[in-house]
């Protein structure tokens, strides 16, 4: 039995990618400025809503690379 904390609470997860032909910043312009208002327009706000953008390539690769190099 759910307590009242718990009733009614919806948990998601989503792993979404971008279109080759896309820059991560135009991918982000475009799910902030487009995507986030449409969903909001078709369900209900959530209470907590986070984004989390993964930073791949080569300069993820450098920064990698500098906090793990040996002394």
């Amino acid at each position: 039995m759910l307590s009242p904390k718990e009733e009614g609470h919806v948990q998601g997860i989503g792993f979404l990618t971008k279109r080759e032909d896309l820059q991560m910043q135009e991918f982000i312009d475009y799910y902030e400025n487009k995507h986030v208002p449409l969903i909001c327009r078709l369900a209900p706000t959530p209470i907590v809503y986070k984004r989390r953008y993964l930073v791949r390539g080569e300069e993820l690769t450098k920064k990698a690379a500098q906090s793990t190099s040996m002394s």
